[in-house]
């Protein structure tokens, strides 16, 4: 009998971790942080609410790549009101940064976004990654967010003979993941938990801030935003292809006041999301979503664990022109 091979992956968390757990050095930090190196080892982290992190130097970015012996960008600047920046991390073992790209405009909290390739594989095709924490208060916002997200993996076109402006047009899509907090919901059919009632909540701030003008449709725009623009939910994905049901828990955590109270029998909605353009999805093998040891934030842990092969063998598909449709 041939003994198992052992699969190389690429683990991907996307992680907000409410005003940073207090900040490096707090125990609530050391102990999530302690638990994501011995435990999760991601090779990819998308971070939302990195909240202390620039403080004095940029310290607490510092002290987190140092802990998880990883590399990473923190988003070039924050909201005055709401000083919360994403943050992408990366592994240097398995991907390399190439580039960064600050995003200033039209965010409430401009987003981490920069590309990457296989570590050790100079001159492969890059991959965008990009950490986001939508607008909490406002859905009108949110959309032009989304908006705004979905040209990191743009489709564009190209001459299959460049010396040749009359040969054939190739399209190209650049490939990319975007993962974080969306502060709105999914309109997938497919969805485990219902949506709130958010008309009949305590808190009607927030019904304001999670509805659309007519104050009471959940917001799903952002959602399908994505999705109509090429991306695919990773989490909806692992549960239609991969029978993971798991991977379709609710992402929010702890409030009692917003519609998602167990006590009543009311289940958490999934407001977190990881997406994935072209190819990419096919090279996943696992999702979920991880509570314990979440308990010091207001949002779970999501994790996809892809082939590592099968990863960059479907980020070079995703690149590869291919002819435009008739």
């Amino acid at each position: 009998m041939q003994p198992e091979a052992i699969i190389s992956t690429i683990t991907l968390a996307v992680m907000n971790g409410e005003h940073d757990f207090g900040g490096h050095g707090t125990p609530a930090w050391n102990r999530v942080y302690t638990w994501l190196n011995d435990e999760i080892r991601p090779d990819i982290l998308l971070l939302q609410e990195a909240t202390h992190a620039r403080k004095d130097g940029r310290r607490g970015f510092y002290a987190a790549k140092n802990k998880l012996g990883m590399n990473g960008f923190l988003a070039e600047a924050s909201t005055l009101e709401s000083p919360n920046p994403p943050a992408v991390l990366v592994r240097p073992s398995k991907l390399t940064i190439v580039a960064e790209y600050p995003q200033l405009t039209n965010w409430w909290h401009p987003a981490a976004q920069g590309r990457v390739t296989r570590a050790g594989h100079s001159g492969g095709p890059e991959l965008s990654l990009a950490s986001v924490h939508l607008c909490c208060h406002s859905p009108t916002y949110r959309l032009g967010e989304a908006e705004l997200a979905i040209r990191w993996g743009k489709t564009g076109q190209q001459l299959e003979d460049p010396n040749d402006p009359n040969s054939r047009r190739l399209l190209t899509t650049d490939p990319c993941i975007i993962g974080g907090d969306f502060n709105s919901y999914s309109s997938s059919p497919h969805e485990l938990a219902p949506l709130p009632d958010l008309v009949n909540i305590a808190d009607k701030h927030h019904t304001v801030h999670r509805t659309l003008p007519d104050r009471t449709t959940p917001d799903t725009r952002p959602w399908d935003t994505l999705t109509t623009a090429g991306y695919t939910d990773l989490a909806l994905h692992a549960y239609l292809a991969l029978k993971q049901a798991g991977a379709m828990s609710g992402t929010s955590h702890r409030r009692t006041d917003q519609g998602a109270d167990p006590a009543l029998g009311q289940q958490s909605s999934r407001i977190d999301f990881g997406f994935a353009n072209g190819a990419i999805p096919k090279s996943l093998i696992s999702a979920d979503v991880i509570t314990d040891p979440m308990r010091d934030t207001d949002h779970k842990l999501l994790l996809y664990v892809f082939d590592e092969e099968s990863f960059w063998d479907s980020v070079e598909e995703t690149v590869r022109p291919r002819p435009a449709a008739a």
